[in-house]
C-alpha cells in the first residue's frame, strides 16, 4: 500500500541517507585506485596506504552505521506510517459512528416530532368536540327546562281536567239521583 508523502524534514533526512551508498562506493573507488608511488617513496606510499586504508575502513564503518540507522529511520517511519494509517481508520469509523448515532437521533427526534403534531391535533380536535358538547349542553338543558315546564303545565291541566271531570261526574251523579228520585215519583 502506498504510503502518505513523508514531511519535508524526514524526505530531506531520506535523501541524505540514500547518498551514504555512493559516497561508500566512492571511498572504496578511491582508496582502490591510489597510483603506486615510485619505489624510493613506497615505504611513504605504503604508510599513505595504510592510512588511507584505515580512513576507507573509518569511512565505511561510518557509512555502514549511517546505514544502519537509516534502516532503523526507514522502520520507524513505516511503523508511523502504519500508526497515522490505523489512527485514521479509527477516526474514520468513529466520525461514521457519530454520524449514524446523529442520523438516528434526527430520525427519532423527527417521528416524535410528528407524534407530538399527531397529538396537539388530536387534543385540539377534542377540544372543539368538548366546546360543541358543551353547547349541545346547553341548549339541551334549555330544552330540558322547556319541556320540565311544559309537563308540569300538562300535568296541572290534566289534574283541573280531571278534578273537573270528577266534580261533572259527581254533579251528574248528584244530578242522576235528583232526576232519578224524579222519574220514582212520576211514575
Amino acid at each position: 500500500a502506498p504510503y502518505p508523502t513523508a514531511p519535508s524534514s524526514l524526505l530531506a533526512q531520506a535523501c541524505a541517507m540514500a547518498r551514504l551508498p555512493l559516497l561508500l562506493g566512492l571511498l572504496t573507488h578511491r582508496v582502490v585506485a591510489v597510483p603506486s608511488l615510485v619505489q624510493e617513496d613506497s615505504l611513504a606510499a605504503t604508510s599513505t596506504t595504510e592510512a588511507n586504508a584505515r580512513q576507507a575502513e573509518a569511512s565505511i564503518a561510518q557509512v555502514q552505521a549511517d546505514l544502519k540507522r537509516m534502516a532503523t529511520f526507514g522502520e520507524e517511519v513505516a511503523r508511523n506510517l502504519r500508526e497515522q494509517e490505523q489512527t485514521k481508520q479509527d477516526v474514520s469509523h468513529a466520525l461514521s459512528y457519530f454520524r449514524r448515532q446523529i442520523e438516528l437521533g434526527i430520525g427519532e427526534r423527527d417521528a416524535a416530532t410528528g407524534h407530538v403534531q399527531r397529538l396537539d391535533s388530536e387534543v385540539a380536535s377534542l377540544q372543539s368536540r368538548v366546546r360543541e358538547l358543551e353547547g349541545k349542553l346547553a341548549t339541551c338543558q334549555t330544552d330540558k327546562r322547556t319541556l320540565s315546564d311544559a309537563n308540569k303545565k300538562v300535568i296541572h291541566r290534566l289534574q283541573d281536567v280531571f278534578k273537573l271531570g270528577q266534580s261533572v261526574e259527581t254533579g251528574l251523579a248528584l244530578q242522576g239521583l235528583a232526576i232519578g228520585d224524579t222519574n220514582s215519583t212520576d211514575v
